[in-house]
């Protein structure tokens, strides 16, 4: 008798586990609605416990995640970063700050196999979801110029460095792209 009892409020549990996603799932709507990001992806998480392996619920789960993490990112933008004017160097004035023997530190946030093409000899690799990890690797004086394929990959890497404190972080504009344009015999070793 007490098996059967528990068998029965199992089954009507798991048969209540789907109606109980599915509020959960309107209520995340609401705070992601809301721009409560933090509580709708609460709110997704235990609807996702009620409801394993939904992949409706699984995506907004990750969506509110992203928008969470962007949020927190884009409202440190603020009017001290915007103060310290245009985050792109331009491929000449690059070569012009190289040729003064200013010390200036390249790193490449291009793929694996977009590097198989050109890879500046002297730029460090590190992707994009590796740059936060590799802080140590970024230094704080000179010039540290981030690199990507045609520029805005590197705008955001720069954005988000100089969120984190790197004033003397750029972006190359054009990216790899720009150094093509310029002549390769003007061009210093490091860019070849």
């Amino acid at each position: 008798m007490r098996k059967s009892f528990i068998l029965v409020l199992l089954v009507l549990v798991l048969a209540a586990a789907p109606a109980l996603a599915g509020g959960l799932v309107e209520q995340g709507d609401r705070a992601m609605a809301g721009a409560d990001y933090r509580s709708a992806a609460a709110i997704y998480a235990r609807a996702l416990a009620a409801d394993p392996g939904n992949p409706e619920i699984t995506d907004k789960l990750e969506q509110a995640m992203v928008a969470k993490r962007c949020h927190g990112l884009l409202s440190r933008i603020d009017r001290e970063v915007q103060k310290k004017g245009d985050i792109r160097i331009s491929a000449r004035q690059l070569v012009t700050l190289m040729r003064a023997g200013e010390k200036v530190t390249l790193i490449d946030v291009r793929t694996p196999q977009e590097r198989a093409f050109v890879i500046p000899t002297k730029a460090i690799s590190i992707q994009i979801p590796e740059i936060m990890n590799n802080l140590g690797r970024i230094p704080h004086d000179g010039v540290v110029v981030i690199i990507c394929h045609s520029g805005p990959r590197a705008i955001i890497v720069t954005t988000a460095l100089r969120i984190a404190g790197y004033d003397n972080v750029y972006a190359l504009k054009g990216g790899i792209m720009s150094i093509a344009d310029i002549n390769a015999k003007k061009a210093p070793d490091e860019m070849r």
